[in-house]
């Protein structure tokens, strides 16, 4: 007799074979990524991460600055995938009423200690089911003021560049060990190493010209 079995083309009982998968949502809430240093270029490689490498990938990425504004935001390549992008220009009240209005977050990478209150009410309220915040170095290397620390005691997870500052912030801040993560800064190992440079010796071929 025929099979009970289902083709496995068939949607599942009560599905409509047109409608998409659940969307996830990811964010990333920076404290400053149009300047130059150090924290802004890791936000800005975490975005490149973060970001759906194509447009079905199912998930959207959604990115918010407090310190940039969102027309400079807007200017940078790495953040060409976000679908939703908003600069607070340094006002605190307007980032907080953004990221309201931004959708329910699956998960929020909070970039930097500072805002990380921001998150914790977030999720209080509904609009963010996990969060995550990431360290750096010595604003790390103390017991923080307590909404900071409050907000990371009950982030998901705490992420650090190197073991020691997520040790050291754990310690001093009464972090759970289970939710210590590590991210460390590394170069891709495929890239072709740089060439030996003789300083000594191109400093006196220099000076060996000039004479």
């Amino acid at each position: 007799g025929a099979s009970s079995a289902r083709a496995p083309e068939d949607p599942a009982p009560g599905r409509s074979a047109c409608r998409p998968a659940t969307r996830r949502h990811v964010g990333l809430l920076a404290t400053e990524m149009c300047t130059p240093g150090g924290v802004q270029a890791y936000m800005l490689r975490l975005a490149e991460a973060l970001a759906p490498a194509e447009p079905g990938d199912g998930h959207a990425f959604h990115c918010a600055s407090l310190n940039d504004a969102t027309e400079s935001l807007r200017r940078r390549p790495a953040l060409e995938g976000c679908a939703t992008l908003y600069g607070a220009s340094r006002s605190k009240w307007r980032l907080a009423l953004r990221l309201l209005a931004f959708p329910r977050l699956d998960v929020l990478v909070v970039g930097h200690l500072g805002p990380s209150p921001l998150a914790w009410l977030l999720k209080a309220v509904g609009r963010v089911e996990r969060y995550l915040v990431v360290l750096y170095g010595i604003e790390a290397w103390r017991r923080v003021p307590w909404p900071g620390r409050w907000a990371a005691q009950r982030a998901d997870a705490v992420v650090a560049i190197t073991g020691y500052t997520a040790r050291e912030f754990g310690r001093l801040n009464g972090i759970r060990e289970d939710r210590l993560r590590g991210l460390r800064l590394c170069a891709d190992g495929g890239l072709p190493k740089a060439p030996h440079l003789n300083l000594a010796g191109s400093t006196a071929h220099a000076s060996a010209r000039q004479a």
